[in-house]
């Protein structure tokens, strides 16, 4: 995210292709969130079961724990269960 947001010119931004599963949780987040919050803790956030807007909250309020050194951004996507055709 950092080399991609707000870069001047050609930028290159890494990708990765996944296979999205019921259950997964996704978080695309700068290096404020990134490396000021350890792993584990981002595992206890990413898994909990509180919504989305929650869930981010806690995640900033953490960041701000750890000291807050920089900027703090973060998206989160939790894949749902699809369902049938006929219930759409």
């Amino acid at each position: 995210m950092t080399r991609y947001v707000g870069h001047g010119g050609r930028p290159e931004p890494d990708l990765l292709n996944v296979s999205l599963r019921p259950g997964d949780v996704y978080c695309l987040c700068t290096d404020g969130v990134a490396e000021q919050v350890d792993y584990q803790r981002l595992r206890q956030r990413l898994g909990g079961r509180t919504g989305p807007v929650e869930l981010l909250r806690g995640l900033l309020a953490d960041t701000l724990a750890a000291g807050g050194h920089d900027n703090a951004t973060a998206a989160i996507m939790r894949v749902e269960q699809r369902l049938p055709a006929h219930q759409r």
